[in-house]
């Protein structure tokens, strides 16, 4: 795939934010362009009008030039680093009445998948977002292709021209890969990581029945005690999923069974209930009423794949009933071929190899890791409509009033400009599996557990998905190596501190580093939040906000797509997943009783 577009807008929201104005008052300082024949697109926007509302200013930038660059370049793909930001720049969300020149938000088609946006269709150009295919920070993308991100510097022609080249570079390096096995490169890793897999002869057969679906859970993610100083490793399973990927998988259903007293299938998943004894490490996931996740003990009925129930039982549960089932007495490695390819492939370019490519295997290594969430898609998706078409009428072709004095609709949505943001359910592909997407997380947490298992209790401080922190003097209870599905040592600590779920301080060879889910990595935010428990930061607005406020007139509580605001964020007081116990002085937590 050669014709495509890598692009970047600047603004002076750093700027705004250091004197402490307000960030509707933006302007956008620099737009860049590399084109599909390498043709370089670059200009300084100038403010075509400034609109004063309510004691806010907002400046709307002459944009035309980059419309018309983009109009020449014929049918096309744009690809941005966090696209979303740059249509913010692009095209504004807070225009409500025509203007020559100005193309508002609700120009664009876009798609969604939850929050994150996966195009946005614009006359004869297609806006995608790389962030899709590489999803990290640009200066990580960079340093793995090869080209340093620079200091910021919204008003440097090199600072842009540089982000460009590394959105380009990332681009070539996914679309070679497709191109190597004859197909398009698409908009997202998922959907290149099924091509690529089907292009091999891979094929699975379909099964979104939603009763089973109820067996696909996550990861194991559990805090067992605070930690505290002393010997401390820091584990981390080597390419779980796509280990767990090279197992066999259940073949196709050969139907339900529920007979009373039936044996469950070797292969499949099951509605059951059993009873599960009080133990440190409880071996089943139950969803609770607010969504949360728990391993608790005790009487439980629940959705699982039957070798996980085996798994309980094996540990002491005792199954009561069997409900339902759905599976077979056959299982085949659907997916090995896949997971084996691209392993190896990735080892050979790793840095200190003959062929070293970072960038490459960086790419083979996101490949890896994102087959599997194809398999359990749901088919939702959010598009925006065309307003008009969806307005219910009457015999006389006149809108029909709601009781606010708007027009009903057909489908419900946000509503905003000339468009409604609406959700859609696609048909399903023919690669969904609800059943094969439960295995795939189930294997990774008995894989996990397998490990905890082998750690003396008292000793286990916290587990996620496929890393370990333990206290341990001396040898692992287990083998460290880097093959596929082996645990690896990441780091030797002196110091933990688990607060929560992804909470938590660590300190390895002198320096104690924190992380925090939803705050940002840059600066002290994790480390401040760790410590008072609070994070005050900024952050834009993002799409779906923006345009609920579309059509609101501007105030202090306005979202603005793109313009960045204070967020102050608090911790949650206490872990409520499991059950607090004091022992020698010390706080444990212990599986609750359901």
């Amino acid at each position: 795939m050669t014709d495509f577009i890598a692009a970047d807008t600047e603004d002076n929201s750093p700027e705004l934010k250091r004197t402490g104005r307000s960030g509707f008052e933006k302007k956008v300082t620099q737009v860049a362009a590399i084109g599909a024949n390498g043709e370089r697109f670059y200009f300084r926007p100038k403010v075509k009008r400034t609109v004063k509302r309510r004691g806010f200013v907002q400046h709307l930038m002459d944009m035309e030039p980059f419309y018309n660059w983009l109009a020449g370049q014929g049918e096309s793909r744009c690809y941005f680093h966090n696209t979303r930001y740059d249509l913010g720049n692009l095209f504004p969300s807070w225009i409500r009445e025509p203007e020559r020149g100005a193309v508002p938000l609700d120009a664009l088609d876009l798609s969604l998948v939850g929050n994150r946006l996966i195009s946005a269709r614009w006359r004869n150009v297609t806006f995608l977002d790389s962030f899709n295919l590489w999803p990290m920070a640009l200066a990580q993308v960079g340093d793995a292709v090869g080209i340093k991100k620079g200091d910021m510097d919204v008003r440097s022609r090199g600072y842009v021209d540089n982000d460009c080249a590394i959105v380009r570079k990332a681009i070539q390096t996914a679309a070679r890969l497709a191109a190597e096995f004859e197909c398009q490169l698409p908009a997202t890793l998922g959907s290149l990581c099924v091509r690529i897999w089907h292009a091999i002869g891979g094929s699975n057969w379909h099964w979104s029945d939603q009763d089973t679906r109820e067996a696909y859970f996550g990861g194991r993610v559990e805090l067992f005690q605070k930690g505290g100083v002393g010997d401390i490793l820091y584990t981390d399973i080597n390419s779980l999923y796509p280990s767990c990927m090279t197992n066999p998988f259940p073949c196709e259903s050969q139907g339900d069974d529920a007979q009373p007293g039936a044996a469950l299938w070797r292969w499949g998943v099951a509605s059951v209930t059993l009873d599960v004894p009080r133990c440190h490490i409880a071996p089943l996931p139950v969803q609770r009423d607010d969504g949360s996740i728990t391993y608790p003990w005790g009487k439980l009925k629940g959705t699982w794949t039957t070798h996980e129930i085996r798994n309980a039982i094996e540990y002491g549960a005792r199954l009561i009933e069997v409900h339902w089932q759905q599976g077979s007495d056959r299982a085949w490695p659907y997916y090995r071929k896949f997971v084996n390819l691209f392993y190896q492939r990735r080892r050979m370019v790793l840095p200190g190899m003959p062929d070293a490519d970072p960038g490459t295997a960086l790419f083979l290594k996101l490949l890896l890791n994102n087959l599997y969430g194809q398999l359990g898609m749901s088919g939702l998706v959010t598009r925006s409509l065309t307003l008009d078409k969806w307005i219910v009428r009457d015999a006389l072709d006149s809108p029909v009033l709601d009781e606010n004095g708007e027009p009903r609709l057909k489908k419900e949505g946000t509503r905003y400009g000339r468009k409604l943001l609406a959700e859609i359910q696609m048909p399903l592909p023919p690669h969904a599996n609800y059943m094969h997407a439960a295995y795939v997380t189930s294997y990774a947490r008995l894989a996990l557990q397998n490990f905890l298992r082998r750690v003396p209790g008292k000793d286990l401080i916290y587990c996620d998905t496929d890393s370990l922190f333990f206290f341990c003097k001396g040898k692992p209870p287990f083998p460290i190596g880097n093959e596929l599905g082996q645990m690896k040592l990441e780091a030797r600590a002196t110091w933990a501190e688990v607060l929560g779920p992804k909470f938590y301080g660590l300190e390895v060879a002198g320096k104690r580093k924190y992380k925090a889910k939803g705050i940002p990595r840059r600066g002290e935010y994790a480390k401040n939040f760790f410590l008072t428990g609070r994070a005050e930061f900024e952050q834009p607005f993002g799409l779906r906000e923006s345009i609920a406020y579309f059509d609101e007139p501007i105030t202090k509580d306005s979202r603005v797509l793109s313009v960045w605001h204070p967020v102050e964020k608090r911790a949650l007081a206490g872990y409520d997943k499991k059950a607090a116990v004091k022992r020698d002085g010390k706080l444990f937590f212990e599986p609750l009783e359901l």
